[in-house]
């Protein structure tokens, strides 16, 4: 039913924002509004404010919004219409009238509503019967208890004729029944039921109202799963199986666990996992994705093991990528080959998924996953660069800028380690005769690469913006290298569009002309000649990068980095020590390099 945006006025103005969300959120007093802990996302302090004179709230965590009415729609699950339905009757407000053919549709609306519940019960009685003894060893024998059955409605078609016999003793005609999709016509004009010999799992909407069936068969034959059609009641791609079941749990913790098949639900429901759905035999559609995200902001797709399953998470990230925004994405669990969720419960193995769940793969995670295994031969220039155009095109959908920004980071980071080249052996690097010592060597080679670092992103402020997560992490051996990269930090934070000419300028203005110009003395393009304003941007950010594998963060003799070396002792890794034995192998030789330029200049400088 539509409604007036008067009458939508009309019940907003009846409403008492703050006691809607009181009743689910736990409100204190701060200032000018209420806050609490945010029911849309996981967060221990609260970001989430009321702001009742203004009649909206707003979390500074997730960036959640909106006013009463849609609180209440998010947070139960309901269509706009629903909830306006809802709010209207709980503020003594008369729905207003429909015209006749409203009504019309409502009424037909509501006989088929019933002969979906009479059908289900239909079915649930079977299975309890003696017809329904087959259906009972099977659910037995995938370990599912009679409670379960009862939790989910899980029930029994025996023949046709029964079924449809049954339903029209309960005054349901032949058309309502074909087009509730419990019927269907023969060539000669009979009316038979749509499931017979199948275990019945009922579909519920978000009201846990039955809308459709899933029926599985019990011998030969196929299709092994048959589901409702399309019908007034039911649209495929809209709907999740248990979406109301999952609804009902109101931990802000677990994860919303979406599946493949109504087994995998049924068996994490009784193994103690609330909150799981799957699609209706189809791949993840735009609507369901956005159902699944008011379930939960970062649901985690758990399909099966087999080839089918990892194509079916291929798919479900592709149809992602447009929709992401901030707060909502996806994780990806990834199963042993050949299982799925019920396979490993029905044997009494739920370490095995607990593990798996543990070590899920964020959505940018599994993106570089895929796009590595379809990387083929990459061994000349040209293929790399193909393959590294295909790679930044697969982001193209996304819509969200900031999102997308941080998406092409993630993927440069990810190239530039994937092709840098690996050191041959483990042995210390030897120094030339008469090498200078390594640690004036180090100082010096530090001092220049900090330079080189400034100097970079003094000139090319668009390689600062991408790169801004690396150049947080950058520390530098001087007073004045260090006051230019705070001033630089803030350049960033105020979100302007960055210039070199006036970065230039700014830090002038702030008192950093003689740290500026020592930074900038023109020997620097010596050793950083990509650093010039006229290099191409390819160039510089691949001359940076090499750059940053020899960075001073490592160099000893600096305080702050001894200080970063210690606090990364305390929470060492395999892969972290080998990645500090390679910088330190890298940083050595480039000491070196560097020591034996510097002393070859000073002696043509002497002769």
């Amino acid at each position: 039913m539509r409604f007036s945006d008067r009458f939508v006025d009309e019940v907003r103005g009846r409403l008492s924002l703050t006691d809607i969300i009181g009743r689910r959120v736990k409100l204190i007093r701060s200032g000018h509004s209420l806050k609490g802990c945010c029911p849309f996302h996981q967060e221990k302090t609260p970001s989430f404010h009321v702001y009742e004179k203004d009649g909206h709230y707003h979390c500074f965590g997730c960036e959640a919004h909106g006013d009463a009415i849609e609180f209440v729609r998010l947070t139960e699950n309901l269509s706009f219409a629903e909830t306006i339905e809802r709010l209207a009757h709980s503020v003594g407000l008369a729905l207003p009238r429909e015209t006749p053919t409203e009504t019309e549709d409502t009424q037909k609306r509501t006989r088929l509503r019933a002969a979906m519940e009479a059908a289900c019960s239909f079915f649930e009685g079977e299975l309890r019967g003696s017809n329904g003894w087959r259906a009972r060893s099977y659910l037995a024998k995938r370990a599912l208890q009679e409670d379960t059955w009862q939790r989910f409605r899980l029930g029994y078609a025996p023949s046709h004729q029964e079924f449809l016999t049954f339903l029209y003793q309960k005054g349901f005609t032949p058309a309502e029944l074909q087009e509730a999709g419990l019927s269907v016509v023969g060539q000669s004009g009979e009316h038979r039921g749509r499931f017979r010999d199948r275990i019945m799992f009922p579909i519920l909407d978000r009201q846990g109202r039955v809308i459709a069936f899933g029926g599985r068969l019990l011998g030969p034959g196929e299709p092994k799963y048959l589901n409702s059609p399309e019908t007034p009641l039911f649209h495929k791609g809209h709907e999740l199986y248990a979406q109301s079941e999952a609804a009902k749990s109101r931990s802000s913790t677990d994860d919303l666990l979406v599946c493949e098949g109504y087994m995998d639900v049924i068996a994490l429901f009784q193994a103690g996992f609330k909150k799981a759905v799957a699609p209706l035999g189809t791949a993840l559609t735009p609507q369901q994705l956005q159902s699944i995200w008011r379930l939960s902001p970062e649901p985690v797709l758990c399909f099966d093991g087999d080839a089918a399953g990892q194509k079916a998470a291929v798919r479900a990230l592709e149809r992602a990528l447009p929709l992401l925004v901030p707060g909502k994405s996806l994780s990806f669990c990834l199963l042993p080959k050949g299982e799925d969720p019920a396979s490993l419960l029905e044997r009494g193995d739920g370490d095995t998924l607990k593990k798996a769940l543990s070590l899920k793969k964020p959505l940018l995670e599994m993106l570089w996953s895929e796009m590595v295994q379809k990387a083929g031969d990459i061994s000349t220039p040209e293929r790399r660069a193909k393959w590294e155009k295909e790679i930044f095109e697969t982001i193209t959908p996304i819509k969200d800028e900031t999102i997308k920004g941080h998406y092409r980071r993630f993927l440069q980071d990810k190239l530039f380690h994937h092709f840098r080249p690996r050191r041959q052996g483990k042995g210390p690097v030897r120094a030339a005769p008469g090498t200078p010592p390594l640690s004036s060597l180090r100082a010096n080679a530090a001092w220049l690469r900090a330079r080189a670092l400034l100097v970079t992103f003094l000139n090319h402020p668009l390689l600062l913006q991408n790169e801004a997560d690396v150049f947080l992490t950058l520390t530098f051996p001087s007073a004045g290298a260090e006051a230019i990269r705070l001033q630089l930090l803030d350049a960033l934070h105020e979100e302007k569009k960055l210039d070199a000419d006036a970065l230039n300028a700014h830090l002038k203005d702030k008192g950093l002309e003689d740290a500026l110009a020592t930074i900038l003395q023109p020997d620097i393009y010596t050793h950083a000649p990509f650093a010039k304003k006229t290099t191409p941007d390819q160039d510089v950010k691949e001359g940076w990068r090499s750059l940053l594998e020899s960075r001073h963060l490592l160099e000893e003799g600096i305080p702050e980095v001894r200080a970063w070396q210690t606090s990364l002792s305390k929470n060492m890794t395999p892969d972290v020590w080998t990645k500090v034995q390679r910088l330190r192998t890298s940083m050595d030789e480039h000491a070196q390099q560097l020591g034996q330029s510097t002393e070859k200049e000073r002696m043509e400088k002497q002769g």
